[in-house]
């Protein structure tokens, strides 16, 4: 038997409406690497959402969501890009505390914003 080793370059054109197709499919588990929060994907955006009764049970929660989904991010090959992370807090009344939480990965601090931005091309 003869065996003979060839490299094969394998490449997806940029714009192409099979890159997105492929994205979604290679990440499409990622639901799964948190079952303590809601995991929505929206094209190559992800969202965590964790629910809790005071602020404190939540953002100790959200750190373990985000330390999850860090892991399942370094498995898969992939980077958090934490600079482009950020977490809202939903219900709570209470401005000093939210200011006084703070969420961590690797003790980088990410950042809370109290609105989203679309940046629209045209």
């Amino acid at each position: 038997m003869i065996v003979t080793l060839v490299t094969l370059l394998v490449v997806v054109p940029q714009g192409s409406v099979l890159g997105p197709l492929l994205f979604l499919i290679y990440v499409n588990d990622i639901a799964n690497a948190s079952p303590n929060s809601d995991i929505r994907l929206f094209a190559d955006d992800t969202n965590a959402f964790v629910y809790g009764k005071s602020l404190t049970e939540t953002n100790l929660q959200a750190e373990g969501v985000v330390k999850e989904l860090n892991q399942w991010f370094i498995a898969n090959k992939l980077s958090l890009n934490i600079d482009k992370t950020c977490c809202s807090i939903f219900g709570c009344h209470d401005t000093t505390s939210i200011l006084n939480n703070t969420l961590k990965l690797n003790d980088t601090v990410i950042s809370h914003v109290d609105r989203c931005t679309v940046n629209i091309l045209e």
